[in-house]
């Protein structure tokens, strides 16, 4: 009779615990609070989350710790990470929400895993958008701009969102407010190319905004005279 009901939330501890440690402790430095917070006891279960796919799981904090831990605005999603298990690869990716490790997707029972190997070598983060981004991005397709992962870059106190990598340190992107910026490496410079994001990917799409041209146009310097 008691097997009817299926087991749906677990304590980390124990191999769970194991196996989150050996994550975190893959991760670059940049993620050091993940681990740091998991040694305190901060993240205390995980459970099925009915209000995702299949696979995914929420985590259940230490409330005592859990409002101290938090830092405002800090969301992002963790992709590419590829863990190994006798000649098999699979997908794991994880959510931070608040500066809070909140949930996680994964096809396999992390307490089942037996030899297994974790790769982050490909690792992607990717910025879960604000609702104002959000709304600024709306339904704005186009195939040679990055219009969702919109990683945030700080330059001088301000947070801009790329939507496109000219490489060599050179970047398009927008600000809070949908504007396009071009920012470029050297010489050093924040030049706004438009006052509206739908506007700049109609220009994109149509061939009227040309990359190459434009970064030639601002990389290539005069000859002496």
């Amino acid at each position: 009779m008691f097997g009817l009901f299926k087991k749906t939330s677990w304590k980390i501890e124990g191999k769970s615990l194991a196996f989150f440690h050996y994550l975190f402790s893959q991760l670059p430095q940049r993620y050091g609070f993940l681990l740091e917070g998991l040694t305190k006891g901060l993240y205390r279960r995980y459970s099925v989350n009915y209000s995702m796919p299949a696979n995914h799981y929420s985590i259940g904090f230490d409330p005592a710790q859990a409002d101290r831990s938090m830092i405002k605005g800090i969301g992002f999603e963790v992709k590419n990470i590829k863990i190994t298990e006798g000649g098999n690869s699979y997908d794991f990716s994880f959510i931070v929400s608040d500066g809070l490790f909140c949930g996680f997707a994964f096809e396999k029972d992390i307490t089942k895993l037996k030899g297994y190997q974790i790769d982050v070598s490909q690792l992607k983060e990717v910025l879960i958008q604000n609702d104002k981004l959000a709304k600024i991005v709306g339904n704005l397709k186009s195939e040679q701009l990055d219009l969702e992962d919109l990683s945030e870059i700080e330059v001088n106190g301000k947070a801009y969102y790329q939507i496109k990598d000219l490489e060599d340190g050179n970047y398009l992107c927008i600000d809070g407010d949908g504007k396009v910026f071009g920012l470029i490496h050297d010489p050093y410079e924040i030049e706004l190319l438009s006052n509206s994001l739908r506007q700049f990917v109609e220009a994109v799409n149509s061939g009227q905004f040309n990359f190459e041209k434009y970064l030639e146009s601002k990389t290539t310097k005069p000859n002496p005279s």
